[in-house]
């Protein structure tokens, strides 16, 4: 479970999954019904006025990674011993985060180091590195590409030390991100591309469901 699967290929990449260590972990935590209390009015407002540019996907991107941060510090935070808000950041994927992950076990088999360039042609991609003082704990990269219902997650990736002080979260805090996004575009579901079969259920545990075209998907309320 700690060691990654090797993607198969450009887009068309396993998805990783923290493991729930400690258990129950993030099991019981409503991470999405949280994210429904989101001012859907505002959001709404902003995607009627102006074209799509770039910057306004820039704004958005940077306004999930706050809203998603506030949101985590406020309701489950809390729940968490010795945890330090103030060292968790929720970042865009930097050179930095890129020399980080390298020092990871087996990140090299992930296309980490293309992600600058996929920033570059998809106007719509959310990049998010996630740290906790010093240490780069997560990494994650998320497109609706054409779409205008769904986001889909191509790549997502923890920390393979089981000692990190985000053990468990990563994906939580990542698809939490991602559900504030979906949002603001306007989708109404987030799916997981081609997850790794032994971290289906974990996905499930967070209210994800295979749908009717086999698709592992959540879909967001109030959309």
């Amino acid at each position: 479970m700690d060691s990654p699967l090797v993607p198969t290929s450009f887009t068309h990449v396993s998805t990783v999954l923290q493991p729930l260590s400690p258990a129950p972990d993030y099991v019981d935590i409503p991470v999405f019904d949280t994210f429904s209390r989101l001012d859907s009015t505002r959001t709404k407002a902003m995607r009627r006025n102006g074209k799509r540019t770039e910057l306004r996907n820039q704004t958005f991107r940077s306004n999930a990674r706050k809203l998603a941060y506030k949101m985590f510090v406020k309701d489950i935070a809390p729940q968490a011993s010795k945890f330090d808000e103030s060292a968790l950041k929720f970042d865009p994927i930097t050179s930095a985060a890129i020399d980080a992950c390298h020092l990871w076990e087996g990140a090299a088999i992930y296309p980490w180091d293309e992600i600058q360039d996929w920033k570059c042609k998809d106007d719509k991609g959310l990049d998010l590195a996630i740290w906790y003082e010093q240490k780069l704990c997560g990494l994650c990269y998320a497109t609706p590409r054409r779409s205008t219902i769904c986001v889909k997650v191509i790549l997502l990736q923890g920390h393979p030390d089981k000692m990190h002080p985000l053990r468990g979260w990563i994906a939580p805090m990542a698809l939490s991100v991602t559900d504030v996004y979906a949002r603001m575009l306007g989708c109404k579901e987030i799916e997981i591309q081609d997850p790794d079969p032994n971290v289906v259920f974990y996905y499930q545990q967070l209210g994800f469901v295979f749908d009717q075209t086999g698709r592992l998907v959540i879909y967001l309320d109030g959309q």
